[in-house]
């Protein structure tokens, strides 16, 4: 199996943040060790309208294997201990920063007791600078299952495109992408992808957020109406353009069914580990009280169908 690309690059202020000075516990693997997580939001135009959330799960202090100082977490850092420097506290005088890491999904159980995937940037290095190219890019190796229209009322139409994408580790990682250019809906329509005929290739977009404004007004038994205003925000991950020349699919060189068969097992494996942690977190916040039922059974994935 072949090292598939996975890249993430975000450019813009530091809107708001929830990163934390953390230390190790006795039970870790290096106890005591200084280490910042959290989310940190970055407003990728002047407006503060595009927000990127990007994940930083475990940045230590010093490189494990190295022994040298970690730059990120004195950014980092630099960002906990800073007065007045967000986005939302001085708006365009705020801090700007680069920041580059990966696609990667965060496996949580959801309020119905099925478990959720859902994309986030990881980063991995982040650098305060003087200026800023704004954005927040993409670019990801992917097999593509399916690429099907979804319909807009009073929008425009556009395509999502499922499958998966690998982390450094070659482990799976289901996204789903959006495009509306019209040539690239024409190309994916034209590539006859299913699940039995999956495409491998290479994709690259930006991360863009809408605003869309919903206005509902209330008949009054005099004077004008009562107007009430609801905003909501929507996150896409739209694809940009695709390799001219796709990979070669069930290859020794990139990735095989058998190969593919084993990475979709694990993942199974994976997700079921994740949900019976949450259920037993939940359990007992419950006073023992189980909120969902579990399920570990191993997945079943027939070669010349797979499942996505």
């Amino acid at each position: 199996m072949k090292q598939f690309i996975n890249n993430a690059h975000v450019e813009g202020y530091v809107f708001s943040h929830s990163l934390q000075a953390r230390v190790t516990g006795d039970q870790s693997k290096n106890p005591g060790t200084p280490f910042i997580q959290g989310i940190l939001n970055v407003a990728t135009d002047d407006k503060g309208m595009n927000v990127v959330p990007v994940s930083f799960t475990y940045v230590t202090e010093y490189y494990s294997r190295s022994g040298k100082e970690n730059a990120t977490y004195k950014v980092l850092q630099q960002i906990i201990n800073g007065q007045q420097n967000t986005y939302e506290q001085v708006g365009t005088s705020a801090l700007k920063v680069r920041i580059d890491g990966d696609v990667e999904i965060n496996d949580f159980l959801g309020r119905d007791g099925n478990m959720v995937a859902a994309k986030r940037i990881r980063g991995s290095f982040c650098h305060i600078v003087n200026d800023v190219n704004f954005g927040a890019t993409f670019e990801t190796d992917m097999l593509i299952a399916d690429a099907s229209m979804q319909e807009v009322e009073d929008g425009n139409d556009y395509m999502n495109v499922r499958g998966y994408a690998f982390n450094f580790r070659g482990d799976l990682l289901p996204v789903t992408y959006t495009i509306d250019n019209p040539e690239g809906i024409k190309y994916f329509e034209n590539c006859d992808i299913s699940n039995s005929n999956p495409l491998l290739t290479r994709v690259w977009g930006n991360i863009v957020s809408t605003t869309i404004e919903t206005k509902n007004e209330v008949e009054s038994a005099f004077g004008g109406p009562q107007v009430n205003i609801t905003t909501r925000t929507l996150r896409s991950w739209k694809i940009d353009g695709c390799a001219a020349d796709p990979y070669e699919f069930d290859d020794e060189s990139t990735l095989t069914r058998d190969e593919l068969r084993t990475k979709l097992a694990e993942r199974e494996e994976r997700v079921a580990a994740e949900k019976q942690r949450a259920e037993d977190y939940q359990a007992s916040r419950n006073n023992g009280g189980n909120a969902f039922a579990a399920s570990s059974k191993p997945v079943d994935v027939n070669s010349s169908d797979f499942k996505f």
